[in-house]
């Protein structure tokens, strides 16, 4: 069936039929093709998931693909009208408020009867290919995957556009910049809540300047390379993490080891395996655990979390991270009971927990005790 005719229902139709017979719930065929429990209700709710979504659910379920023949690029305006939402906000100094505007005249081969235009204010998305005051088409028929560009709206009727970094079945990442008062872009992270998210779109095109019926649509490229948006499928495992013990790392085991990526993320990850029982019911024996190597973290921002620190004689630690009797030290404790605590260490780096593999499940981590 070509893609322009099938319906979300039907595709999620065939999805579930298929899993039943392949003895999947829905939810584990979600788990294991998209890494949260919600992408097949998320289809019967009219999102139509990406191209690579499409073909990891072939792959599953042993489906044959076809989408026929191609209709043609988003080069020309049509006379055909699309809605236009007004403006979205792209800064770090909080969210604008949509308000409704006259419809635009939208791309002559675009089959999606969901999209819209926003327009952008503000420089957050510079560096991400979105200036002041284009005309930014999106599509909520389309599932977000890590690397789009992100139209969002909070339950408040709150509107930005960021860069979607990772996602999990509790919270959206996302990037901006900073804008340029020292003549340099510079890049910021946050996280929201899911549930207080009522709208998420991904961004198909941006323009330039207003669509212009049978006119050529002045599009800008995404400017990100796709080695810079590329979603990493397996980390480097440096070593394991033992009860009451330092880490050791990679030079002690095989320097080869790798697992899988947790889903969606594109930030340098590097994973220790747990073993033993000093950090349960937080990380389990045998868990594998994830934190950022390429920064080291303000530790005042990572106190009642798990974290790896590094001291500054060299060793490092998993532990749960409290402020130290002393200025400028730190307390290292264990989550379980016989373990004692380290106390006034001074940390040479330091990492939050980003991510948890427990019994075959992600589990974003980052929790406070």
């Amino acid at each position: 069936m070509p893609a322009s005719l099938l319906k979300t229902k039907d595709l999620a139709a065939l999805i579930s039929a298929r899993a039943k017979e392949m003895g999947f719930s829905e939810a584990q065929l979600s788990d294991r093709v998209a890494g949260h429990p919600s992408l097949v209700s998320d289809i019967k709710r009219g999102r139509m998931p990406s191209f690579g979504r499409l073909q990891e659910i072939a792959r599953v379920l042993d489906f044959e693909l076809y989408f026929g023949p191609r209709r043609g690029p988003l080069n020309k305006a049509s006379d055909h009208l699309i809605p236009h939402k007004g403006f979205a906000r792209c800064g770090p100094d909080g969210w604008g408020r949509p308000v409704d505007r006259d419809d635009l005249p939208g791309p002559a081969e675009l089959i999606d009867d969901q999209v819209f235009f926003v327009e952008a204010v503000g420089f957050s998305m510079v560096p991400e290919g979105i200036k002041p005051g284009d005309f930014v088409l999106v599509s909520p028929a389309r599932i977000p995957v890590p690397g789009d560009r992100l139209y969002i709206e909070d339950r408040e009727g709150r509107a930005a556009i960021k860069r979607l970094l990772a996602i999990d079945q509790d919270m959206l990442f996302l990037r901006g910049w900073q804008d340029p008062l020292s003549g340099k872009f510079q890049s910021f992270e946050e996280k929201r809540v899911r549930d207080y998210v009522r709208l998420m779109a991904p961004v198909i095109a941006v323009l330039d300047r207003r669509p212009v019926p049978g006119e050529p649509l002045s599009i800008r490229p995404d400017p990100r390379v796709k080695e810079e948006l590329a979603v990493a499928t397996d980390v480097p495992l440096l070593g394991y993490a033992a009860a009451g013990s330092v880490v050791v790392f990679a030079d002690a085991l095989s320097g080869e080891d790798r697992v899988p990526a947790p889903p969606g993320v594109s930030a340098s990850l590097g994973a220790l395996e747990a073993r033993g029982l000093s950090m349960e019911p937080a990380i389990r024996d045998r868990d594998v655990i994830y934190y950022r190597t390429d920064r080291s973290f303000d530790p005042e921002e990572c106190v009642g979390l798990m974290v790896v620190a590094t001291a500054a004689e060299g060793e490092t630690y998993v532990k749960l991270l409290r402020r130290g009797d002393k200025a400028g030290t730190w307390n290292l404790e264990s989550v379980g009971l016989n373990e004692p605590t380290m106390p006034n260490i001074s940390l040479e780096r330091v990492a939050p927990i980003e991510w948890v593999h427990c019994r075959g499940r992600f589990q974003s981590f980052r929790k406070a005790a």
